[in-house]
């Protein structure tokens, strides 16, 4: 075996050195040279070597930064601890849905009483006015033409069972009969227009008949819708009611018609106040 070569014995490396060993520089491992009493042998045990006090601090400050850093880690997961904390997770879902069903019900409810009441409005309506009407109108058709389908039975059995001569006279005593109803009808009427006074323009006036029996449309309400009569509607109003010598002239044709009327005075004509 070369003198420089080692041989592994229990733990120690035994074997042949020169007579001045030496340590290889930049060795991986360090060894310190311990003799021993053992005769021609020599030792070599491994000693434990010193640390480096640079090294030490490095990894002091290394430690130092980790530790700062993993306390601002702890501090921040703190703080988004307490604030889910805060937080309300136990939301009432149940509650919620019973108390939107209930409010869904009670929506329902007031529906329903809407829906009723609209059909008790149209029962009502119905049962009220619109049956009535129809009824009324139905036998309002009826009668006419009852009425008319009677008249002219009536009048074809008169024509042949009674004279051409008894049937005018008929006709003449029904015309006289219609006078007399006018009359009496218009003398009650301008008995009750006479006790207008003349500045209680808007008291109503009491319609007359005409020939036929009828009051004419264009009848004023009151003398002072009379006085708003134009020109022609006062002479319209004058023909109408048989008046005779009509002429052109509001004063005079309203004058003679509010005589016609009962009233117990007169317009003054504008000529006159002029």
């Amino acid at each position: 075996m070369p003198a420089s070569t080692l041989t592994k014995t229990a733990g120690s490396f035994k074997g042949s050195i020169p007579a001045s060993p030496t340590i290889r520089a930049g060795s991986p491992d360090d060894f310190s040279l311990a003799p021993t009493a053992l005769t021609g042998v020599t030792h070599w045990t491994q000693m434990p070597v010193m640390p480096n006090p640079n090294q030490i601090r490095d990894v002091l400050a290394s430690m130092k930064d980790t530790l700062e850093s993993l306390g601002v880690t702890f501090d921040t997961l703190g703080q988004h601890s307490a604030k889910v904390a805060d937080i309300d997770f136990e939301y009432d879902y149940d509650e919620q849905i019973s108390s939107l069903r209930k409010h869904m019900a009670q929506n329902e409810k007031k529906q329903d009483k809407r829906m009723n009441d609209v059909k008790t409005l149209l029962k009502d309506v119905l049962k009220d006015e619109i049956v009535p009407h129809i009824r009324n109108k139905i036998e309002g058709g009826v009668n006419d033409q009852l009425d008319r389908t009677a008249e002219g039975t009536i009048s074809r059995e008169i024509a042949r069972h009674l004279p051409s001569r008894l049937q005018d006279k008929i006709i003449e005593d029904s015309q006289q009969l219609l006078d007399l109803e006018v009359k009496l009808h218009n003398s009650e009427a301008r008995r009750a227009n006479a006790l207008i006074r003349s500045n209680h323009l808007n008291d109503p006036l009491h319609p007359l008949l005409t020939a036929q029996g009828n009051v004419s449309h264009g009848f004023p309400r009151d003398l002072s819708q009379l006085f708003s009569l134009s020109d022609d509607e006062a002479m319209a109003l004058n023909d109408e009611y048989g008046l005779e010598d009509i002429v052109e002239g509001k004063e005079r044709n309203l004058n003679r018609f509010m005589q016609l009327c009962g009233i117990s005075y007169q317009m003054i004509p504008s000529t006159v106040l002029q």
